[in-house]
């Protein structure tokens, strides 16, 4: 009994697109895709992490009744997240969002 082969070489194919090709094109293709949407869940945790620990202080400051920290830690909060969001931004824009 003799068992077909579906593997075929460049000059069997003709003009068609070798397969290994394609199949090495598709798993790159899947590979990238895959890091670029951990890189941008992990930027979107990242930033709900950073968010819960920036009102954690500010309430905490409040409590203490340092206002001064507080009006200086918002400005720089506003700042980053102005930051996060650009960056966020040029992500969606890639696709990885």
């Amino acid at each position: 009994m003799q068992t077909q082969s579906h593997e075929m070489t460049v000059q069997d194919q003709g003009s068609r697109e070798p397969a290994a090709l394609v199949a090495r094109t598709m798993d790159t293709l899947a590979l990238t895709w895959s890091i670029g949407i951990g890189i941008g869940y992990l930027f979107l945790i990242s930033l709900i992490c950073w968010i819960g620990y920036r009102c954690f202080l500010v309430y905490h400051a409040g409590i203490s009744g340092d206002y001064p920290f507080i009006t200086a830690e918002l400005g720089t909060d506003l700042l980053i997240v102005a930051a996060y969001f650009g960056i966020a931004l040029v992500l969606r824009k890639m696709g990885y969002i």
